[in-house]
C-alpha cells in the first residue's frame, strides 16, 4: 500500500499528479526561467537599441521571453507525458484555420470596440497620423509582428500546458480562472508595462 505521501504527489499512473505539474509549470517558469532569461534579453534589448517605452520592438522582445518560458515548460512536461508539444492548445495543424481568423476577428472587434468607447468618452483623441509613407507601414508591420508574439507568448502561458494541467486537477472553469489570474513577471513587473499603464 502506498504511502499517504507518496499518494499526495503521485497518481495511480504512478506519474507526478496533475495539480504538482501545474505547480511545477508556474514555479520553475516564474521563478527561474524568467529570471535567467532577464539579463540576456536585457542585452538584447540594448545591443537593438530598445528602449523602455511603448514600441513594438520592446514590447515583442518582452512577450518573446514568456513565449521561450512556456515553450521550454511545456516541452520538459511533454517529453515527460510523451506528448507532442502543440498538442496543448495550440496544435501546428490548424494554425490558419478558421477558429485562427475567428479569434483574429473576435480580437480586432474587441478593441475596436474598446477604442470607439475611449475616443466617444473622450478618453483618446486622433489628431492625424506622426509618420507617413514607407514609414508608417513599418510601423504597422512591426506592431503586427509584435502582436503576433503576443498573442503566441499569451496563449502558451495562460492556455497551454499550465491550463491544461489544472483542468485535468481542478477542473475547467476554475482552472480558467486561476490560469488568467497568474500573470507572469514579464506583464506584472516590467517597465513596459509601467509605460503602457497596465
Amino acid at each position: 500500500m502506498p504511502s499517504p505521501l507518496r499518494r499526495i504527489f503521485l497518481g495511480p499512473d504512478n506519474k507526478l499528479r496533475m495539480i504538482w505539474r501545474a505547480v511545477l509549470f508556474y514555479g520553475v517558469g516564474t521563478f527561474i526561467l524568467f529570471p535567467l532569461l532577464g539579463w540576456p534579453l536585457e542585452f538584447v534589448a540594448k545591443a537593438l537599441h530598445l528602449t523602455d517605452g511603448l514600441s513594438a520592438g520592446i514590447l515583442a522582445l518582452g512577450e518573446f521571453e514568456g513565449l521561450l518560458v512556456a515553450l521550454i515548460c511545456t516541452g520538459a512536461f511533454a517529453l515527460y507525458e510523451r506528448r507532442r508539444i502543440d498538442s496543448y492548445g495550440l496544435p501546428a495543424a490548424r494554425v490558419f484555420s478558421s477558429q485562427t481568423f475567428e479569434g483574429a476577428l473576435a480580437g480586432i472587434l474587441m478593441a475596436g470596440a474598446v477604442a470607439l468607447g475611449m475616443f466617444a468618452l473622450g478618453g483618446m483623441q486622433v489628431n492625424g497620423l506622426a509618420i507617413h509613407g514607407r514609414e508608417l507601414v513599418l510601423s504597422a508591420l512591426a506592431w503586427f509582428g509584435a502582436n503576433i508574439v503576443i498573442a503566441l507568448a499569451e496563449e502558451s502561458w495562460f492556455r497551454g500546458y499550465f491550463q491544461f494541467s489544472l483542468w485535468r486537477s481542478i477542473g475547467f472553469w476554475p482552472a480558467s480562472i486561476a490560469s488568467r489570474s497568474s500573470s507572469p513577471p514579464n506583464i506584472t513587473s516590467s517597465s513596459q508595462a509601467r509605460t503602457c499603464g497596465m
